[in-house]
């Protein structure tokens, strides 16, 4: 498998998020039929795309910094929503960032890009990446 899968995405049905009145952010996940039963597991960057970093042979577009931090370490909860799972042959995957009330303003104006990589079943492999996503919170 080369690199980051180009044929994956991740779409998001809003690109903005309020913190004065908050909301949630429905993401779609595409794949190949190939991946169907393999996992997927969201991740995000505050800091941007470039230069992201490469596991293995997979390049995932993201940058390591406390969002990455925080979405990944606290999956399938209340705020991060089925950010990890199992993709489907016909739908992919479907996740949801769920705002909570109470972020602080000094965020307004964060960049928030996402993107998931692919773990293949039952080995947790990870065996390609997805493009971005990108949530932009105002007030």
């Amino acid at each position: 498998f080369p690199g980051t899968a180009a044929c994956e995405s991740i779409r998001v049905d809003t690109n903005v998020l309020s913190i004065s009145n908050p909301g949630t952010a429905n993401f779609s996940l595409q794949s190949a039929p190939a991946f169907s039963g393999d996992y997927y597991f969201i991740l995000g960057s505050a800091s941007g795309t470039i230069p992201g970093f490469d596991i293995g042979a997979v390049h995932l577009p993201l940058n390591y910094d406390w969002y990455f931090d925080t979405i990944g370490g606290i999956p399938n909860g209340s705020i991060f929503i089925n950010t990890f799972g199992t993709l489907s042959a016909t739908s992919g995957g479907a996740a949801q960032l769920a705002l909570p009330a109470g972020v602080p303003p000094v965020l307004v104006g964060s960049e928030l890009y996402h993107s998931y990589l692919i773990l293949e079943n039952p080995t947790f492999n990870i065996i390609g990446a997805s493009g971005t996503a990108l949530i932009t919170l105002i007030l």
